[in-house]
């Protein structure tokens, strides 16, 4: 079965597929280098909502001369993302720019479990060694620091990390 991507684009519309901040594809930042900056992975799913959907939005509605709004599909942490921009740009920006919106597969703030908990404290104390990103551009170098700090139920949890690049703040935004 083909991807409902192409599927759309098939179908005769526009399909702009963004990437999220920390993945290889981009780390083009202007003034702040990824693997030399912790400045660079100060962010999380509040700033992606208030600025990086709104962004990818407005690039949609000028390559599109047909419509003057864009229909946003968000799937997984990206749904997060577009819930957080919805509830504090709706009037401001989304009335104007965006005509509907899908949820897919979308993430949930669930209840509390003593390994979540575990986690979660570790996590805030990453940022304490300067581990800012998980599989981020140091990350060999992190899973060092986290191995010497840490306990291996930790250890063992944020090596076998198998995303993109993450800023450690995103994974505390989620406990």
């Amino acid at each position: 079965m083909k991807p409902f991507q192409l599927m759309l684009a098939d179908a005769g519309y526009d399909v702009f597929i963004a990437n999220a901040r920390g993945t290889e594809y981009c780390r083009g930042h202007t003034t702040l280098d990824a693997a030399q900056d912790p400045e660079y992975w100060d962010w999380s799913i509040i700033e992606m909502g208030l600025y990086d959907d709104k962004a990818y939005i407005e690039l949609a509605n000028s390559l599109n001369d047909k419509y003057e709004k864009s229909f946003y599909m968000g799937y997984s942490q990206g749904t997060s993302q577009f819930f957080y921009s919805l509830a504090h740009e709706e009037e401001s920006f989304h009335v104007k720019n965006t005509y509907k919106y899908l949820a897919l597969a979308p993430c949930f703030f669930g209840p509390s479990s003593a390994d979540f908990d575990h986690i979660t404290n570790d996590l805030q104390r990453l940022v304490d060694y300067d581990v800012v990103a998980l599989n981020g551009p140091n990350w060999e170098r992190d899973k060092k620091v986290v191995k010497e700090n840490f306990d291996q139920w930790t250890y063992d949890w944020l090596t076998n990390w198998n995303g993109y690049g993450d800023s450690v703040k995103t994974q505390i935004h989620w406990g």
